[in-house]
C-alpha cells in the first residue's frame, strides 16, 4: 500500500516536472508530499482497505496523464503521445482489474492480466522518459556553453 503511494507521489512530481516551472513544480512536490504523509498515517493507522490506495493513486495517475497531454499539444514530440498512451493503457488495465476482467480463470486470471497490461503500459513510460531525460541532458549541456 504504501508503494501505491510512492508511486502516486511520483506521479504528481513528474508531472510537475513534465509542464510547470520550477517553482511550480516545487510546490506541487511539496503538496503532494505532505498528501503522501497523511496517506501513509492513514494505511498505518486507521486502514488498509484498497479502496484508500485508488482515491490516492488515481489523481496522480491523472495530473500525469494531464502534464503528458499539455506538453504533447505543445510539442507534438512522438514520444511524450507514447508516455500518455501508456498512462492511458495502465487506467484501462485498472479497470480490467477492477471489473474482474479474466481470460482463463486459473490460468490467466484479471490480476495476470492488469499486470499484463501494465507491463506494456509501463514499457511506453519508460520510453516517454528516455526521451525527457536526453532532453534535459541536452538543455544542461547548452546551458553550460
Amino acid at each position: 500500500m504504501i508503494t501505491i503511494g510512492v508511486t502516486a507521489l511520483s506521479a504528481w512530481a513528474l508531472g510537475a516536472r513534465i509542464y510547470f516551472s520550477a517553482h511550480t513544480a516545487r510546490k506541487i512536490r511539496q503538496l503532494a508530499t505532505l498528501v503522501f504523509i497523511g496517506y501513509c498515517l492513514i494505511v498505518l493507522m486507521v486502514t488498509q482497505d484498497f479502496a484508500v490506495a485508488i482515491i490516492h493513486y488515481l489523481p496522480g495517475a491523472l495530473f500525469l496523464s494531464l502534464s503528458l497531454a499539455l506538453k504533447y499539444r505543445q510539442t507534438k514530440e512522438k514520444k511524450i503521445f507514447l508516455g500518455l498512451c501508456g498512462m492511458g493503457l495502465i487506467l484501462i488495465g485498472s479497470g480490467f482489474q477492477q471489473a474482474r476482467v479474466t481470460i482463463h480463470p486459473p490460468y490467466f486470471n484479471h490480476n495476470a492480466l492488469y499486470h499484463l497490461i501494465q507491463g506494456v503500459a509501463l514499457f511506453m513510460i519508460f520510453k516517454s522518459a528516455q526521451w525527457f531525460v536526453a532532453q534535459n541532458g541536452k538543455e544542461e549541456k547548452n546551458s553550460h556553453v
